[in-house]
Formats: C-alpha cells, sequence, structure tokens
C-alpha cells in the first residue's frame, strides 16, 4: 500500500459497516472526560511473531530475529512495552519440545528487558481452530481436573523462569470453553475457581498477576475474579464498541476498583462486526476484514478513543492486538476482495516484514506514535 496519507475510500459493501462503527466510537468519545489524570498508563503492544499459537515455527532462527526486528520497531514508535501470548500446553513439561520454548521465550524477555520495556505474558488455551494456530493440542483426551493442572504448572513455569513484569493466568472463559469443550469455564464461579487453583502456592517474586474477560462477557466472572485474594488486577480484553459494550467495559473498569484491584487492558482492536452480526459472524471473518487498508481511519479513532478512556480509568498497562496493522495493510480491490482469510494473512504478513526491514509504518502506525508522544508531553 501507498503509505501516504490519502487512503482508498470505503467499499460500498462495506459502507453501513463502517458508518456504524464510527457513530459508536463518536458516541464514547463524547463521554470520555476532559480532565487530565495523574498517572499514565505504559503504552504497548502485541509482539505478535512471538505469540505461541505459531507453534513450532517459533523455533526455527529466523523466528527469533523476526521478533527482534518487530520489537525494534515497535520501541521506535515509543512503545514502552509488549505482551506475548503463551499458550497451553507449550511450557508444560510433558508437551514436546517445551524446554526449546521455554529457552525461546527467556531469550525474548531478555531482550524486551534490556530495551528498557515492560513485558506482560498472558497465558490460556491454545486455538484448536488451524486458521489461528499451529499447535497441536486435543482437549478431548484430558479431563478438566487434567487441564486445569498444566494451566497451574505452566502458570508457575513463567512466574519462575520467564519472570514479566505482568502475567495473566487466565482470559476470555468463554473464548476458551468454545475451543476446549470445558462447560466449566462458561460458569464465572468455577472460572474463579481454576485461577484460585492456578494461584495456589505460586511464587511470583516482582511479577503482577492478573486475569480477565473480554468486554463482551458476563460481568459475574469480574465480580468473582475481584474477590480473590492473590490476584493484583483485572485484565480486560476491549473489541466490540457497540454502545452496550463500551458500558460493560466501564461497569468491568469499576468492578476492578471496588475490588481494590488494578486495571490492564491486555487486548484491545476495533472489532469490524456490526451489532445485528455479532451473534452469527465468527473471528475468521471479523479478522478478514481488518487487513483492508480503508479500514485505517477507523483504526486511528479507536487508538484515540482506547488511549484517553484508559488513562481516565488509571490503567497500568494498555496493549494494541493487531500491531502489525501499525506497519501495513493491503489494499482492497478485485483480487483481494475474494481471497480467504488464510490467504489474506500471509499476503499482509508479507508486506509487514517488507515494510519493517525498510523502516516504514502505517498511518495508525504514525498515529499511535503521535498519541504516545502527546500523552508524555502531560
Amino acid at each position: 500500500m501507498t503509505l501516504g496519507d490519502v487512503l482508498p475510500g470505503v467499499p460500498p459493501e462495506y459502507q453501513a459497516l463502517y458508518d456504524e462503527l464510527d457513530r459508536n466510537l463518536a458516541t464514547w468519545e463524547r463521554r470520555l472526560p476532559d480532565d487530565d489524570f495523574a498517572r499514565l498508563p505504559i503504552w504497548a503492544a502485541e509482539l505478535l511473531p512471538a505469540n505461541g499459537n505459531r507453534g513450532e515455527d517459533l523455533l526455527v532462527p529466523q523466528a527469533f530475529e523476526g521478533c527482534v526486528l518487530y520489537l525494534d520497531a515497535l520501541r521506535r514508535l515509543g512503545v514502552q512495552g509488549v505482551k506475548v501470548a503463551i499458550p497451553y500446553p507449550l511450557l508444560d513439561p510433558t508437551y514436546p519440545r517445551s524446554g526449546e520454548y521455554l529457552s525461546f521465550y527467556k531469550r525474548i524477555a531478555v531482550e524486551v528487558r534490556q530495551r528498557g520495556m515492560v513485558l506482560l505474558v498472558g497465558t490460556g488455551a491454545a486455538f484448536a481452530d488451524p486458521n489461528f494456530s499451529k499447535v497441536r493440542v486435543d482437549y478431548r483426551a484430558m479431563t478438566f481436573a487434567q487441564f486445569q493442572e498444566g494451566r497451574r504448572r505452566m502458570a508457575h513455569r513463567i512466574a519462575r523462569e520467564v519472570r514479566p513484569d505482568y502475567l495473566t493466568v487466565g482470559n476470555e472463559p468463554t473464548t476458551e470453553a468454545g475451543i476446549t469443550g470445558f462447560a466449566a469455564l462458561r460458569d464465572p464461579i468455577q472460572y474463579a475457581a481454576m485461577i484460585r487453583y492456578i494461584l495456589r502456592d505460586l511464587r511470583q517474586g516482582p511479577t503482577r498477576i492478573g486475569a480477565g474477560t473480554g468486554n463482551w462477557e458476563s460481568p459475574a466472572f469480574v465480580h468473582r475474579l475481584a474477590a480473590l485474594p492473590g490476584l493484583d488486577y483485572i485484565d480486560l480484553h476491549v473489541y466490540p464498541v457497540g454502545p452496550w459494550m463500551v458500558a460493560r467495559a466501564q461497569a468491568l473498569a469499576e468492578t476492578a476498583r471496588s475490588g481494590r484491584k488494578g486495571l490492564v487492558i491486555g487486548e484491545a482492536w476495533l472489532y469490524k462486526v456490526s451489532g445485528v452480526e455479532l451473534a452469527w459472524t465468527g473471528p475468521a471473518e471479523a479478522f478478514r476484514r481488518d487487513v483492508f487498508s480503508f479500514w485505517s481511519p477507523l483504526d486511528q479513532r479507536f487508538l484515540g478513543v482506547l488511549t484517553r478512556w484508559a488513562w481516565a480509568e488509571d490503567a497500568e498497562f494498555v496493549s494494541f492486538f493487531w500491531s502489525k496493522y501499525l506497519f501495513a495493510y493491503l489494499d482492497y480491490d478485485s483480487t483481494t476482495a475474494q481471497l480467504p482469510y488464510g490467504d489474506l494473512r500471509e499476503r499482509v504478513d508479507r508486506q509487514v516484514v517488507r515494510n519493517l526491514w525498510a523502516g516504514q509504518v502505517s498511518p495508525t502506525g504514525r498515529h499511535y506514535q503521535t498519541l504516545i508522544a502527546q500523552f508524555r508531553e502531560k
């Protein structure tokens, strides 16, 4: 794509969705306070090349080099921290090549610290859908008790050996339920009990420990988590921006405060699905839409609204998930319009790599850089 400020127009088939999301962001923006607040969050981004759902692709030498290249590019934007997803069962000692994965992530942690950046590790169930993960795991072959114990072993190993600044030991319980088939994860009481089990005898050192939910999930999850001893913060994932989901995010932040927990926004990005589509449109279609450059103005607006909201809510750490769009998108044309998600993902990832080597960023990346600089001046 051309890295200028003039972006292609919105295709007719997406105009209604674009307008709806724009209205939702405008409504949220109008509700933001005008005040300045004392503490600024750590502005962060997902270190996508280190995402554990890449499986054994992480274990070739070029993967680590790519992570360092990406990390340096984020740092040049002014990003102060990164979130890294290490899904179960990669670091469970019983999992094949777990020692190699552990070595990889320990090296990543060293690189992050050497750059004076903050590291948040999020751990949950690896995706089973090949669209989203290359990790081989059969949840049907294990009981919930085995799954829970494996999660506990992994969390303890991360805290002990990777030693991140923040460790989120669970998030998006209904997503995890869908991935694993464990109905217990849909029950706020049983989910909180699993988090309590993971925390048992956890030797965390200076690492802050958290757990949370998405802004589309039941508030009962956060009510239960906010009452857990040993949990330092609530980790919210913010994606849909419909009016009731924005109100839900606000209520969950208030619940965290009432439970004397810190607030972390461990993932956020503009979810490009309309209100009526939410009932039937899956993540693959939503993520397929993300790749197109005509969304950049809305992505920029989302960055602006979310950063201001997180500051007002006294969030400690704010990370944007689809950080590759800080570097490149694809243009929407007669060819790309028909491609499935997997093909689009490969194409945009190749363009991201080219732009990383060339030191180029997208308009969305420049906007995030400007936002961070403006906050630092306050």
